[in-house]
């Protein structure tokens, strides 16, 4: 009686380990599949005879990605040549798998320069439209990209849009460039329209020379906030409040009411300033490069793209820098290959890591391709194999982390090498005691 309990009590030990070891393995599994689902690269349309560009990129109320940029593609038929041309809105899903493109109008110069979904769950998209001049382009989307309405703003001389947010009233806020209005030269030119894209005002801030409008924000106050030529601060009506006449790529306004600038000079540099344009602090990230886009991330810091070279990198790479909330690099990354690529924007996604788009002559079909990025929390892609291996010995200096590091790499890397072994090793055992109990 005493040895067939403790033979029955040896087999659900081991019926009991066998579970736990296919649990253990469907886990190691399924967490290294989650960790490579939050990191991806994905080159839009990368054929030879396709030319595509990504400008500006959301992450979308679905968890997927919108792109707006240009899409030119040319085609020789039946002893024709045949093209398609205009301002594209690109759609993806989580993963970066392609859902849709739409194309609007049909001329080469016709471009979208950013893109945000609205609270209707379409898509508000600005950019140049090209005609007997270029003007300032409105559109307005349904929620799979098709056209609802569009409008252009502009004079005798060509002016550019950059950016566009949604207002509070549900109406739309432009910054841009004008060369039709102001003193002269290249003008900030701040439009503001209805939920129909009906101008209700606008307003040029410049002098003589190149102050072009290159992004804008509504603040806290209900004000704006552009960035380019120079740094202007409104009142909701588009009044002056305040000029700050060193600019940036782009400035957004920071949780402690202040103001973070990308400068797009030819340094990549990180700026803070108040809420009355005061300068707090400035650093100077790199010494060769442009910064084009940044964001305040929820730990308080920045995250930063752009395109250039220096410090070791490839010229005219793509760069994602983070800094701390003082603007302290803690970390940066490079994305391209041989040829020529480019940042132009970049936000941080709900999981905590980082979606980004831009330009590639690398990768695609050559000419150039969107590319667009998602990367952890740490700035790492799938495919960047080195960086995730040794995460632990570059970047955590922590002697107590990186020994936890390396040892759940090390389990989850014995789990998988030997998984098939040891689950016939258990299938043996399993089959042995059952036989034995039979008898």
């Amino acid at each position: 009686m005493f040895q067939k309990t403790t033979s029955f009590t040896v087999g659900k030990f081991c019926t009991a380990v066998f579970v736990i070891f296919l649990l253990s393995v469907a886990v190691a599994n399924g967490a290294a599949e989650e960790l490579q689902e939050d990191r991806w690269e994905s080159v839009l349309f990368g054929e030879s005879n396709d030319n595509v560009g990504g400008y500006c990129v959301e992450q979308t109320s679905d968890g997927g990605y919108v792109v707006t940029g240009y899409y030119h593609r040319y085609w020789e038929a039946g002893g024709e040549h045949h093209s398609v041309e205009g301002a594209c809105l690109i759609k993806s899903a989580a993963n970066g798998t392609f859902e849709w493109m739409k194309v609007f109008d049909a001329n080469h110069g016709d471009t979208g320069r950013s893109v945000r979904q609205t609270t209707d769950g379409g898509y508000i998209i600005t950019g140049t439209y090209t005609g007997d001049e270029r003007d300032v382009w409105l559109i307005k989307t349904d929620s799979v990209g098709n056209m609802e309405w569009n409008t252009t703003f502009g004079g005798e001389d060509d002016d550019f849009a950059y950016s566009v947010e949604q207002t509070s009233n549900g109406g739309y806020i432009i910054a841009g460039s004008t060369y039709s209005y102001g003193a002269g030269g290249e003008d900030i030119w701040l439009i503001k329209t209805n939920s129909s894209g009906i101008m209700e005002w606008d307003k040029e801030f410049g002098g003589s020379r190149h102050e072009g409008g290159r992004s804008v924000q509504q603040t806290t106050d209900g004000g704006y906030i552009i960035g380019g030529g120079w740094i202007v601060k409104t009142d909701s009506e588009g009044n002056e409040e305040w000029i700050r006449e060193t600019g940036g790529e782009e400035v957004r306004q920071t949780a402690d009411g202040g103001y973070i600038i990308a400068d797009g000079g030819y340094d990549i540099k990180l700026t803070k300033i108040g809420a009355e344009g005061n300068e707090e602090w400035s650093k100077k990230l790199s010494d060769s490069g442009r910064a084009t886009s940044v964001r305040q991330t929820t730990d308080g810091g920045y995250i930063l793209t752009g395109y250039g070279g220096g410090d070791g990198w490839v010229p005219c790479s793509i760069f994602l820098i983070k800094t701390d909330s003082q603007g302290n690099k803690e970390w940066d990354r490079m994305f391209g290959g041989d040829g020529e690529d480019r940042g132009f924007s970049v936000r941080q996604t709900t999981d905590g890591g980082y979606i980004l788009t831009g330009v590639t002559n690398s990768y695609g079909g050559g000419g150039g391709d969107a590319l667009l990025i998602k990367t952890d929390a740490n700035g790492y892609k799938d495919d960047d194999k080195t960086n995730l291996k040794t995460l632990g010995m570059t970047r955590l200096k922590n002697s107590f982390s990186f020994l936890l590091f390396a040892i759940i790499v090390t389990i989850l890397g014995l789990l998988k090498l030997f998984a098939l072994p040891l689950m016939l090793i258990f299938i043996i055992l399993i089959l042995v005691y059952m036989r034995r109990r039979r008898r």
